[in-house]
């Protein structure tokens, strides 16, 4: 139905389609039924995004942003004498120092523009 496409976010404590709980109760329609489903089948290109139910907004915007650009969020965590970037939820990268280093020079770059 044309080249609308909505997306739908569920708030604090909610979850999303890719979310275990999705498949027993959806969170946009609860126990009246699916509503993706019924929006779906009239035509419409609709998504329940899946964010962290306790995150802040910052991070829940941040992870849509992710989902949406085909990218992912970068949180530095540290692991041992390992330093590690993890992208939401699903991605781990072992990364050295100088990594981070260069990271954070290109993001200064980019906030610049």
């Amino acid at each position: 139905m044309g080249e609308l496409q909505f997306i739908f976010v569920h708030g604090l404590s909610g979850w999303g389609s890719y979310d275990t709980q999705y498949s027993r109760m959806p969170y946009w329609g609860m126990r009246g039924g699916d509503l993706m489903l019924f929006l779906r089948e009239k035509g419409y290109a609709c998504y329940a995004a899946s964010v962290s139910p306790t995150g802040s907004a910052w991070d829940r915007v941040c992870e849509l942003y992710a989902q949406l650009a085909g990218t992912w969020n970068v949180y530095p965590v540290q692991d041992g004498d390992h330093m590690f970037l993890q992208g939401g939820l699903f991605h781990k990268h072992d990364i050295r120092p100088f990594y981070l280093e260069l990271l954070g020079t290109i993001r200064k770059a980019e906030e610049s523009k």
